[in-house]
């Protein structure tokens, strides 16, 4: 691992730390349009217009829900890979972590300091089919940004070395997660808390068929449903963690993956959301139905398996329809 700090440079006094690396910054549509946004125009207000007509200027004017920490379907496609540089400033107690596009341009600070240690942990692979990448999870007062996206941070690194060794470093400025009496070692001690999760998506059954649609004496996909891809999207706490391969049902209602994923150092959670989609090559992708898991029901180092249903919301007195299964692997460690 020592042979990976040659791929950045290091700087050391008295007074403070400093390191840099070169790395790839994943910035979304939202962002990147925030990015390219002109200044504000001050503009005369016009003497007469009809009170539902919108202008250019109210909507600039007009203040913008901020997206939450969650990222869109399609990510992989839905913004772009830049060329950054990362500077990691230590002063005293603190701990900036700068991030420059273009070399120049100020993009965002993260207050290193004040993150627990597992809001920086490596992003899954499935994300963005990319190695080696480490997601910065920043709530406000966390972070400064050029923009008023509050997105997780993406930085792919040059190779497995540099981002071990930079995940090493960034985590370690960071808040430990501590536990129990630190100063009355005779009544336990202090202790650290870790989290794991391991799920695997089997097989999906009836995806997108509600039950008063399904002809149980047959096993065929209704028309129209059988050249959809269908993906299933994980969340955890809300936040996107990973997303299968697209599969076609075919001529079955039966779809398989066998697909696993792990998911380690992760901070205090409540619930897993699965969202599966379907997509056409000519139409966007549309929202299948959700399935939500509490992990607290579940046995900590015990594999539970079994078929849960995917819900679809609906208007009227039925909120909600069951719009076919999909079976699941789920272990929970803490």
């Amino acid at each position: 691992m020592a042979d990976s700090w040659d791929h950045y440079s290091s700087k050391q006094n008295e007074k403070a730390r400093e390191f840099l690396v070169d790395v790839e910054l994943y910035v979304s549509a939202t962002a990147g349009s925030a990015l390219r946004k002109p200044p504000a125009i001050i503009r005369k207000k016009p003497e007469k217009r009809e009170s539902g007509t919108l202008t250019a200027a109210d909507e600039y004017g007009k203040p913008k829900e901020k997206s939450s920490l969650g990222l869109s379907k399609s990510l992989a496609g839905a913004g772009q890979w830049r060329s950054a540089t990362c500077k990691l400033l230590e002063e005293g107690d603190r701990c900036f972590l700068n991030i420059y596009l273009d070399e120049a341009i100020l993009y965002q600070t993260v207050y290193l300091h004040l993150l627990n240690q597992t809001d920086i942990r490596q992003a899954d692979p499935s994300l963005f089919f990319r190695k080696d990448c480490v997601g910065l999870y920043c709530i406000a007062g966390q972070r400064w940004t050029s923009s008023t996206v509050a997105e997780p941070i993406y930085l792919q690194f040059a190779n497995s070395d540099v981002c071990s060794t930079w995940l090493a470093l960034l985590r370690s400025y960071a808040i430990p997660e501590i536990y129990g009496r630190w100063f009355f070692p005779l009544e336990g001690g202090s202790y650290r808390m870790w989290r794991q999760i391991e799920l695997s998506v089997v097989q999906g059954r009836n995806v997108g068929i509600s039950r008063s649609d399904l002809n149980m004496d047959t096993e065929a996909a209704p028309d129209g449903e059988a050249d959809n891809d269908v993906t299933c999207e994980i969340h955890l706490n809300d936040i996107l963690c990973g997303r299968t391969s697209s599969r076609k049902r075919g001529t079955t209602s039966s779809i398989d993956w066998h697909e696993k994923f792990t998911f380690a150092e992760l901070p205090p959670f409540d619930s897993l959301d699965v969202v599966v989609w379907k997509e056409k090559k000519v139409m966007k992708p549309l929202i299948v139905g959700f399935i939500r898991i509490p992990l607290s029901a579940f046995r900590r180092g015990e594999v539970t398996e079994g078929w849960y249903p995917i819900m679809q919301a609906q208007s009227g007195p039925s909120r909600e329809v069951q719009v076919g299964e999909l079976r699941l692997k789920i272990r929970v460690d803490e």
